[in-house]
């Protein structure tokens, strides 16, 4: 199949398998907004990026271009997302931008009736009785801190001038602990590590620490521990006041283990960004590569893999496909510059992407889209819709055309009497 893209946006189709081992082509097109906020209200507008369109993700992109930290933002050439990723970054801000111990951040995505499709500004706290709630999603963030080591054991100590604190998952719950071997440079038959373990949840966060730390910093003649970064950000009723030491199982771990494992730590790794694909519980979502998957399914997708592997967001920031009128509020991401009483909310215009099928004969068919991605980026001020179309390979397509229409309610095919013939005749959507 051809693919031609007639819209003024990124977008791409590109081949895969699904499970069953059949050909796909999936089709992904991006749309950008910019956010224009009126400071008295909190009403953002929306308004298409067109000019300068924005680009398709081809690679996942890191924090500090660092492969082993927290990604920034995920490839958008997943081939298939079973539910919609809703995505956060950029910082989160104390209210009025002054100095504060702690204070939350929320975000929630709705459906509104088509009889009341406007948020009430004057109660935005409370849900719309016509709406329907996708997410709604509360964190506690506390100012940024460490624990210090004591005579009685562990303290913490927070900045009493925290203003703002980047949503990543470095000031989440989670971390890594790792020892090098010192008599690795010389003999390379030496393991390279003495302790090399991680918070299988977020290994990029803090707070998390393995329980053999301190006698392998000692083996090392490495100083050991006596201030640990605490992590910021947790759900309510979990934050943590000393640091977590752990021991995982000595026995070799899958990736069920670690989800199962990841389960029993004290509190949740919690964050707005992209879950590593690497990390519980996302990575169990993987299925099983043994020997059996080697012998009857290589180099096709293990059986019991699961396509929801493809959401990158945490599990409660994903949705069933929403329409493209949803609408976003958020609380304490955007800069009290912008939003002085903290409150942003904003509805998606109703604008739609989709895939025009053209048969061997020429017939023009419109495949739904679903927008299955929405990266709010408050520092940008800038909202990303990715809308993703898969097909399964079928002879009777010749071309697949990526096209948007901004009309809410136009047709993306009409049927039109023309003026010298009696019949009528298939007129396309742009």
């Amino acid at each position: 199949m051809q693919f031609e893209n007639l819209t003024p946006f990124h977008s791409m189709a590109f081949q895969s398998l699904d499970i069953a081992g059949h050909y796909c082509t999936t089709v992904v097109t991006k749309v950008g907004y910019r956010i224009v906020i009126d400071p008295s209200t909190g009403k953002g507008e929306l308004q298409l990026i067109e000019q300068e369109p924005l680009p398709l993700v081809l690679a996942d992109e890191h924090w500090d271009d660092d492969p082993q930290g927290s990604i920034k933002q995920e490839s958008d050439l997943a081939p298939f997302k079973p539910r919609c990723d809703l995505l956060i970054a950029g910082n989160t801000y104390a209210p009025e931008g002054k100095p504060a111990d702690q204070w939350p951040v929320r975000v929630r995505l709705t459906q509104i009736s088509s009889e009341n499709n406007n948020l009430d500004t004057n109660n935005n706290t409370e849900q719309n009785s016509a709406s329907t709630t996708l997410i709604d999603k509360t964190l506690y963030v506390y100012a940024l801190g460490h624990f210090h080591k004591t005579f009685f054991g562990w303290a913490l100590k927070r900045d009493k001038n925290t203003t703002q604190i980047p949503l990543r998952w470095d000031y989440a719950f989670g971390g890594a602990s790792k020892i090098a071997n010192p008599k690795y440079q010389q003999d390379p038959n030496q393991s390279e590590w003495l302790l090399n373990e991680a918070c299988f949840s977020n290994p990029v966060g803090c707070g998390w620490v393995d329980k053999r730390h301190q006698k392998f910093a000692q083996k090392a003649a490495q100083p050991s521990l006596q201030t640990i970064p605490a992590p910021c950000f947790f759900y309510p009723n979990e934050a943590i006041t000393e640091p977590v030491f752990i021991q995982h199982p000595k026995t070799t771990i899958n990736a069920k283990d670690m989800q199962d494992i990841a389960k029993q730590y004290p509190c949740r790794s919690a964050g707005f960004g992209s879950v590593g694909r690497s990390w519980a519980p996302r990575v169990s979502l993987t299925g099983t590569y043994d020997e059996q998957w080697q012998q009857e399914r290589w180099p096709l997708s293990p059986t019991d893999f699961d396509e929801h592997y493809w959401n990158a967001a945490p599990f409660d920031q994903q949705c069933a496909w929403p329409r493209p009128d949803c609408q976003l509020e958020t609380w304490f991401s955007f800069s009290p510059e912008l939003a002085p009483q903290g409150y942003v909310h904003m509805q998606l215009p109703g604008h739609r992407a989709f895939v025009m099928a053209r048969l061997q004969d020429n017939t023009p068919i419109p495949l739904a889209a679903n927008i299955d991605t929405v990266l709010l980026d408050t520092e940008k001020q800038q909202l990303e819709v990715v809308w993703r179309c898969r097909i399964k390979q079928n002879s009777t397509i010749k071309q697949l055309e990526a096209r948007f229409e901004i009309n809410p309610q136009a047709p993306l095919l009409k049927y039109e009497s023309t003026t010298n013939q009696t019949n009528t005749t298939l007129s396309e959507a742009v």
